[in-house]
């Protein structure tokens, strides 16, 4: 499955129901080690300890994005994000497993709206945000999508609320795809449903 995706819990009991089965119970955290041991076996000692001064100085928070007090004025060269694309995906059902593991209640998640004029208000206030912390000459880079068989085109979304912000972008990047079978899985085809196209809208400041 798409890796920010998971099955819910409940249609996975729906599905052990089905077939009569009964899962092991599995130790996470030594299947998650054994994983990222794989994924680190080329990683040199010169590279590991590079890396370890570099978690000195970086951190991992979770939070609204319109208030991120503890991040300072102009203290960030570029911001890269891809905010909700309306209510067109179920963030708190696809996201529950990522939830879990970083021990966030997905209920906390705050629905999103279908209305584009919402949707844009609440992006501004987070580009607010996102243009306070960034440097003189920094960027700020949102992608997002056509959504609604194109009827929605979400770029022209983000420009309306970077203009409220007193932003103008410089540049708008358009990145077309053909979705595999694993997208078939979800009732995705190619230029019939589904998001076909990334745009990457970005703001220098």
């Amino acid at each position: 499955m798409p890796p920010n995706q998971a099955v819910p819990v409940s249609r996975q009991v729906a599905i052990n129901a089905r077939n009569r089965q009964t899962p092991e119970r599995r130790d996470i955290a030594a299947l998650i080690l054994k994983k990222s041991r794989s994924l680190l076996r080329h990683v040199t000692i010169a590279q590991r300890e590079q890396l370890s001064e570099f978690a000195l100085e970086h951190r991992i928070s979770s939070g609204l994005a319109k208030k991120v007090d503890h991040i300072a004025d102009e203290s960030v060269q570029l911001v890269l994000t891809p905010p909700p694309f309306l209510n067109v995906v179920n963030y708190r059902q696809d996201n529950w497993l990522r939830c879990w593991f970083a021990g966030i209640d997905p209920q906390a998640i705050p629905k999103v709206t279908s209305s584009s004029n919402q949707w844009i208000a609440g992006i501004t206030e987070a580009m607010q945000e996102m243009r306070r912390v960034v440097k003189n000459g920094g960027h700020i880079a949102i992608e997002v999508g056509e959504v609604k068989k194109e009827a929605i085109k979400m770029e022209e979304l983000v420009i309306e609320a970077g203009n409220r912000c007193g932003m103008k972008p410089n540049e708008i990047y358009l990145n077309t795809q053909s979705f595999t079978k694993t997208s078939h899985c979800w009732g995705i085809e190619n230029d019939k449903a589904g998001t076909n196209t990334n745009r990457i809208v970005v703001f220098q400041k």
